[in-house]
């Protein structure tokens, strides 16, 4: 079985000289979860950055589904959902509000969008504040919901930065259980844990 993310010698150095993630090579294939595991500062979020072309890439090359990250970013894009480390939500909005601007980002027909917001809140335990503001969130029901904002529209790739900080222990057994049966319809899981 091929590959579908596929990272040689990926090298970050920042300009003042650090190097934060020093030639990493690895394969991931359909359907398979990987974790990046090491102490906070050991270049996981960079990775992911890069990956995501939120950062440069200094050297090497990376390719998801056959396509170069560094030379085909937007294609990428389209098969990638990704749940940043520090949740990049608007505090103004509610859930429901946010998971609906998504959907349409992602080109979810609008005929679904209602069906798709309450399933993800439901398999992600936080329907009961799907219609409060973001602001009034917990830190967990935060990354609950940027969780399924990187689950919409079922991308073959997943990145999940450190997925279950500030969540309680049954809510992180859950949000496991989530990411299995993800990963068993054929969904790559890429997630990282300094744990």
């Amino acid at each position: 079985m091929r590959n579908f993310i596929l990272c040689r010698n990926l090298t970050k150095v920042y300009s003042n000289g650090f190097v934060a993630v020093d030639r990493i090579s690895l394969g991931v294939k359909r359907g398979e979860c990987f974790g990046l595991l090491g102490a906070n500062g050991a270049g996981k979020t960079s990775t992911f950055k890069m990956l995501t072309g939120e950062l440069d890439v200094t050297r090497g090359n990376a390719h998801i589904g056959g396509l170069c990250v560094r030379t085909e970013l937007k294609k990428v894009h389209r098969s990638v959902g990704y749940c940043p480390q520090f949740d990049a939500l608007l505090d103004e909005m509610t859930g429901r509000e946010t998971l609906s601007l998504y959907c349409r980002l992602r080109g979810i027909p609008e005929e679904e969008i209602s069906s798709v917001t309450s399933t993800l809140a439901e398999e992600l335990l936080f329907t009961q504040f799907l219609d409060k503001v973001v602001g009034s969130y917990s830190g967990g029901n935060k990354r609950k919901l940027s969780t399924a904002v990187a689950l919409l529209g079922n991308p073959p790739l997943v990145f999940l930065d450190e997925p279950t900080c500030g969540i309680d222990p049954v809510a992180r057994r859950h949000l496991w259980e989530c990411i299995t049966r993800i990963r068993d319809r054929g969904t790559s899981v890429i997630l990282t844990s300094h744990r």
